[in-house]
């Protein structure tokens, strides 16, 4: 953030258990051998996002559109982001609110 000279604080945390409101969550949704997390998992991390901020940004290798549509979110913008110089690997960055 400060980078861009942008004021703020940035916190890392679960947002399960997150009681505050943000103006934006972003969330870098778990994929890998590493870190997986199921479609159930998934969208109860986009339903707590919901909860908890006005506007949601979510890295994901997945099509995350439908669960981000039911949990009632409109999904605003939209980008991808190549990882490699051959793209062998891709991750949505998805802007809804």
């Amino acid at each position: 953030m400060s980078y861009f000279s942008y004021d703020g604080i940035v916190e890392v945390k679960d947002i399960a258990v997150e009681e505050g409101h943000y103006d934006v969550a972003i969330i870098d949704m778990p994929y890998n051998f590493f870190c997986q997390a199921t479609p159930e998992e998934q969208y109860a991390i986009i339903k707590h996002a919901k909860r908890i901020a006005d506007r949601v940004v979510i890295l994901t290798i997945e099509d995350m559109d439908e669960m981000i549509l039911i949990a009632g979110f409109t999904i605003v913008d939209r980008g991808v982001a190549n990882k490699g110089k051959k793209a062998l690997f891709s991750r949505q960055v998805i802007v809804f609110e």
